[in-house]
């Protein structure tokens, strides 16, 4: 009999753990009913252990299958139609060669393996959802749905199945939907911690921020080395419930645990300056854009022209917020320069919904909040024609030291 550490993907230490905690085969692993129990007997951190509890579960649905390929050779051989069998175990080479080439992001030539292994045998449930996934990879999120609609006929319980389901109705912004399969897909297994993710992203886009809130803590206790849902919570807590410190704390823990993601580190410049730590907003923001003396090797280089702009912004605001108007007209006169020569078609990437709120309820001057504001609706709205405004309010802006807060 093969160890697990032959079956699975563990090392020799870990399987000996198992076996001490009584797992000692793939059906016990599979079979497990209680695993943060297992997590605490064996010392493995829990998300291992659901992972290493799918892998088992497939390795047992591969071994049934072939073993029923073994029992009916012998049936279907006397029976002259042995030739349907190749045409299984051909889809079955197919499919892992298109898990392979789905791993290595070669998401186009993964669907062309999936459909090959779908036209030998029609009935492989687990080539139409991984077509799926290979489908969203390709930013086709509705054919995706017709490929996860026909693996869920075949298999209706596939929890993988319909949390990527789910996440499909995500991309088409169709929330409430999605939600219906996560929830399906908690309800099948509890600990599935993606389906919480899911679940927390829709409910905050339809406004359910408690929701998102509980669902997102459910996640960071399945997963607490996943900085995602403290940057998502971070978000909420800034923009809709105007908790700006608890935001900061957030974004905090998000990029302790994922330090190289550019998004953490601009929506902590950002939280920086709604919680009142202007001169690390400063610097935060002012280490992601290019060309800065401090520039970060994480962020310099990376941001497109929207979030140079956004960074921009809340250099510009937080120099004003301390009164620092010298620097903060040199600033302003440099994203003058920069969005008139940045692409026409802007996208609008940034919610500032949060920094409005705090910029309003801020004692200042009132020409250092209107150039703010300008600024603001720039952003959120950008015809190019609001430039003139900021360029007016820039060419009245002269340098107080004394400024009086209103």
């Amino acid at each position: 009999m093969k160890r697990l550490e032959e079956l699975l993907e563990i090392g020799p230490h870990d399987s000996e753990r198992l076996k001490e905690a009584g797992v000692k085969t793939l059906r016990d692993l599979a079979y497990v009913q209680s695993l943060p129990e297992l997590s605490q007997r064996a010392n493995i951190p829990l998300d291992q252990i659901q992972e290493l509890q799918r892998q088992a579960a497939r390795r047992l649905k591969a071994s049934r299958y072939w073993r029923r390929v073994g029992v009916g050779l012998v049936a279907l051989i006397l029976a002259g139609v042995a030739f349907k069998l190749v045409y299984r175990a051909t889809s079955e080479r197919a499919e892992v060669l298109g898990e392979q080439l789905y791993r290595e992001g070669k998401y186009d030539q993964a669907v062309l393996q999936f459909e090959r292994a779908i036209e030998l045998d029609p009935d492989n449930e687990n080539a139409f959802a991984n077509k799926g996934g290979a489908l969203r990879g390709l930013a086709r999120p509705q054919d995706a749905l017709a490929s996860f609609n026909t693996a869920l006929t075949l298999d209706p319980n596939d929890v993988w199945t319909l949390e990527e389901r789910g996440e499909a109705y995500n991309d088409l912004g169709q929330y409430e939907r999605a939600i219906q399969d996560f929830d399906q897909a908690i309800q099948l297994d509890s600990l599935y911690k993606y389906a919480y993710q899911g679940k927390a992203f829709a409910l905050h886009r339809i406004g359910k921020y408690q929701e998102a809130l509980q669902a997102i803590d459910k996640l960071i206790e399945l997963d607490p080395k996943n900085a995602w849902p403290h940057n998502e919570g971070a978000s909420i807590y800034q923009a809709n419930f105007g908790q700006y410190e608890r935001a900061y704390q957030e974004c905090k823990k998000a990029v302790d645990l994922d330090p190289g993601e550019i998004d953490y580190q601009m929506n902590i410049a950002e939280a920086a300056l709604t919680s009142g730590r202007f001169q690390e907003a400063v610097d935060r923001a002012k280490s992601l854009l290019p060309g800065d003396a401090g520039a970060s090797s994480t962020g310099a280089g990376r941001l497109d022209p929207p979030d140079q702009l956004s960074m921009r912004f809340i250099v510009i605001s937080a120099l004003l917020l301390q009164r620092r108007t010298a620097e903060a007209r040199t600033n302003l006169a440099e994203f003058i320069d920069y969005y008139k020569s940045a692409p026409s078609n802007l996208d609008r990437h940034w919610d500032y919904t949060g920094d409005l709120q705090y910029i309003d309820g801020h004692p200042m001057d009132r020409s250092s909040k209107a150039i703010i504001m300008n600024v603001i609706q720039l952003l959120e709205d950008p015809p190019k024609s609001s430039i003139q405004a900021i360029e007016r309010l820039l060419a009245s802006f002269e340098e107080r030291p004394d400024l009086v807060e209103e």
